[in-house]
C-alpha cells in the first residue's frame, strides 16, 4: 500500500499570501488622516452627546452630527475660527500666535534636556550596570507629574518663607513674569527617567555582544567602544520609540500648563472648553493644534538623534 505524505507548510504559506490584502500607501495615508479627524471629532463631541442637566444624565446622539456639520459650515464663514460668542468674540488664529509658541518653547527645551540627560546617564548606567541607581530612578518615575509639581511649588514657598530667597516662580503672573525653571523640571523629569532606564537596558544588552568584546580586546577604551559601537544601537532603539517619548512629554504639558498657569495650547483647552458654554469648534481646533505639536516633537527628536548618531559615526 503506498505511503501518503502529508505536508501542508507551503500550501498554508501560499494561502496566507493569497488572502492577505495589501493597501497602497496612496490610500493608506489619507485613510489614516481621515481616521484621526474622525477620532478628534468624536472626542470633541462627547461632552455634547453626554451632558448633565438638572442632576440627570442626558444623551443626544444627534449632537455630534450637528456639531460636525456646523463646524464644516463655519469653515466657509469663518465662525469655526472664533470662540467666546456668549461673552466676547475672539479669534482662534490670533490666540494661537502666542499660545503655540509658548507650548512649543517649553516642550522643545524640555525635550532637548531629556534627550541629553537621558542618553548620557543611560549610557553611563548601562555600561557600569549600576542597579541601585536604576532602582532609584524607577522610584522617581513612579511619582506622578502633578504631585512632583505641587511638591516643587511647596518647597519653593517654604524656602522663601524661611530664608527670603526665591529660587523660582511658582506660577506665571504675566507675559513678562513667567515661571520657567519649575515647569521645565516637571516636563523633563519623567521623560528623562524613562529614557535613562530604556537606554541603560539597551546599552547593557549590546555591551555583551561579540563585536563589542572583540573591539575591547583590540585595545579600544571603554568610552570609545561605547561611543562608536554601543551608542548607535541605543540611538536606533530610542528613535523607534520617539512617538512614546513625545506622547509622554505632551501628556505632561497638559498638567504643567494648568498648574503653572502657562498661556499655552493645552491651557487654552482647559480654560475655555471647561467653561459654562461649551464650544465644539474651540475644542476641536485645540486638539488639532495639539496633535500638530506632537508631530513637531517627534520630527525634532528624530532630527536631534540623527545628528548625534552622525557625530558618533565620525569618531
Amino acid at each position: 500500500m503506498p505511503t501518503i505524505l502529508r505536508y501542508a507548510g507551503p500550501a498554508r504559506h501560499v494561502l496566507r499570501e493569497r488572502t492577505s490584502i495589501s493597501i497602497p500607501p496612496i490610500i493608506r495615508r489619507p485613510a489614516y488622516l481621515l481616521g484621526c479627524l474622525l477620532g478628534l471629532f468624536l472626542i470633541a463631541g462627547l461632552p455634547e452627546v453626554f451632558y448633565v442637566q438638572g442632576g440627570v444624565l442626558h444623551v443626544d446622539p444627534l449632537a455630534l452630527p450637528r456639531s460636525i456639520a456646523g463646524y464644516v459650515h463655519g469653515l466657509f464663514t469663518g465662525e469655526s475660527f472664533t470662540y467666546g460668542a456668549h461673552w466676547a468674540s475672539r479669534s482662534f488664529i490670533d490666540t494661537l500666535r502666542y499660545t503655540l509658541p509658548t507650548s512649543l518653547r517649553y516642550s522643545s527645551i524640555a525635550l532637548t534636556i531629556s534627550l541629553l540627560l537621558g542618553l548620557s546617564f543611560g549610557v553611563l548606567l548601562g555600561a557600569r550596570r549600576r542597579e541601585a541607581a536604576q532602582d532609584l530612578l524607577g522610584g522617581v518615575g513612579v511619582l506622578p507629574d502633578f504631585v512632583l509639581a505641587l511638591l516643587l511649588q511647596i518647597a519653593v514657598v517654604a524656602i522663601f518663607k524661611e530664608t527670603g530667597l526665591r529660587l523660582a516662580r511658582t506660577a506665571s503672573i504675566s507675559v513678562e513674569e513667567q515661571a520657567v525653571l519649575l515647569p521645565l523640571i516637571v516636563l523633563s523629569v519623567l521623560p528623562t527617567v524613562y529614557l535613562m532606564r530604556d537606554v541603560s537596558h539597551r546599552v547593557f544588552e549590546v555591551s555583551t555582544k561579540e563585536y563589542v568584546l572583540v573591539a575591547r580586546a583590540q585595545g579600544l577604551s571603554t568610552a570609545r567602544t561605547t561611543w562608536r559601537h554601543v551608542l548607535p544601537h541605543a540611538l536606533v532603539h530610542v528613535r523607534a520609540n520617539a512617538t512614546k517619548l513625545a506622547a509622554l512629554m505632551l501628556g505632561n504639558l497638559f498638567i504643567v500648563e494648568y498648574l503653572f498657569n502657562l498661556r499655552g495650547v493645552t491651557r487654552l483647552l482647559f480654560a475655555w472648553a471647561g467653561s459654562r458654554y461649551y464650544e465644539f469648534a474651540l475644542v476641536f481646533n485645540s486638539l488639532v493644534v495639539t496633535i500638530g505639536l506632537f508631530f513637531i516633537l517627534v520630527i525634532a527628536m528624530r532630527l536631534l538623534l540623527s545628528a548625534i548618531q552622525e557625530a558618533a559615526a565620525r569618531l
